[in-house]
C-alpha cells in the first residue's frame, strides 16, 4: 500500500483498496476478529474523515447496480504513525455509511462511522 497519509495523520486506522493509497483515516475500528474459518463479522469504523472520491463512487456503484465488492486493507499505526498492524478485508461491501453530524452549539466532534460487510478477515504483514 503506498504511504500516501498525510491528510490523515491524526487517525490511527487508515483505509485503502487493495493496490491504492488511502482514503479515508478513523480514529476507531472494532470487529476486527476472525470467527472460524470462513466467518467474519461486520467491521465498524468510527471517528473519520474520508478525502478522496473513491468512497463516493464506490457507494454509487453499489447503489445502483449489483454489488460491487471490493479488497480492502486497514492499517493500524501507533501514536507516533508507524504501522502496527494490517488486515486484507476480502470481498467487502459498504452496509452504513454515517456522516458528520454538524452543529453550531457545543464542542461536539463530528463523527462519521462506516460499517463494512466482509466475507474473510487475514492478518497482513504492513504495506502489504
Amino acid at each position: 500500500m503506498p504511504q500516501t497519509t498525510a491528510p490523515f495523520s491524526p487517525y490511527n486506522f487508515l483505509i485503502s483498496f487493495v493496490g491504492e493509497p488511502p482514503f479515508g483515516g478513523f480514529s476507531e475500528a472494532s470487529h476486527l476478529s476472525i470467527h472460524g474459518i470462513n466467518k467474519a463479522t461486520d467491521i465498524t469504523l468510527k471517528r473519520g474523515v474520508v478525502t478522496s472520491t473513491a468512497l463516493s463512487r464506490w457507494l454509487s456503484s453499489v447503489r445502483s447496480g449489483p454489488p460491487s465488492r471490493r479488497d480492502i486493507v486497514l492499517l493500524q499505526r501507533d501514536s507516533a504513525g508507524a504501522p502496527i498492524h494490517s488486515w486484507r478485508l476480502s470481498k467487502v461491501l459498504p452496509m452504513k455509511y454515517t456522516g458528520p453530524t454538524l452543529s453550531d452549539k457545543g464542542n461536539d466532534v463530528a463523527i462519521e462511522e462506516l460499517v463494512l460487510s466482509v466475507e474473510s478477515i487475514e492478518l497482513v504483514p504492513p504495506g502489504c
